[in-house]
Parts: C-alpha cells; sequence; structure tokens
C-alpha cells in the first residue's frame, strides 16, 4: 500500500489519524501521519487491516473484499509450498494415522 492509497483509504473511510489509529489497534497517531506522508512505509498487516475493515464495510462484492481474497490466496499459496518442503513424511503419518 503507498502513501497516496493509504490516505484515500482513510479520506473513504472520513476519519481523522486519530480515529484511524484507533481503528488499527497498536498504531499510533504519529505512526499514521507518518504512512500518509511516506516517512514511514505501510506495514503489511497494516494493509490488510486497512482491507479487512473496509471490506466489512462495503461487503463482500467489494473491491476491498476482493483484494482481501487475493493477499489471503496467496498467502496460502506461499504456506503451502513452505509446508511441503520435508514435510512428507509428518504428512503421510498423519494421513495414515487418520
Amino acid at each position: 500500500m503507498t502513501p497516496t492509497e493509504f490516505t484515500s483509504w482513510q479520506s473513504r473511510m472520513g476519519w481523522s489519524h486519530v480515529q484511524t489509529a484507533r481503528a488499527i489497534y497498536g498504531v499510533r497517531n504519529d505512526a499514521v501521519r507518518r504512512f500518509g506522508n511516506g516517512c514511514q512505509t505501510i506495514p503489511r498487516h497494516v494493509e490488510l487491516i486497512c482491507l479487512m475493515i473496509e471490506a466489512a464495510r462495503d461487503g463482500a462484492g467489494s473491491l476491498a473484499a476482493a483484494r482481501l481474497e487475493a493477499a489471503a490466496k496467496a498467502r496460502i499459496e506461499r504456506a503451502g509450498r513452505h509446508c511441503t518442503k520435508g514435510g512428507d513424511r509428518k504428512s503421510k503419518k498423519f494421513r495414515e494415522a487418520a
């Protein structure tokens, strides 16, 4: 998420820096200002929280919901590739036990 996208999201929500910081748990007011003016990179978890807030507000058919779903699918795919490296024996044992 770019600073422009962040400030655009914030204005779509109609929130001040203080309100945005309260909505994104664990983020302080000054961090919200730095995200908006580009002095601090926006962490991935903050971007996902923004998408979740907007998707919850706008509903399942929104652009934010689609972006959030794409991010979740990419994360699952990366996790799946990571888990298959050297983990085949454990998965087979698990499947046999079940």
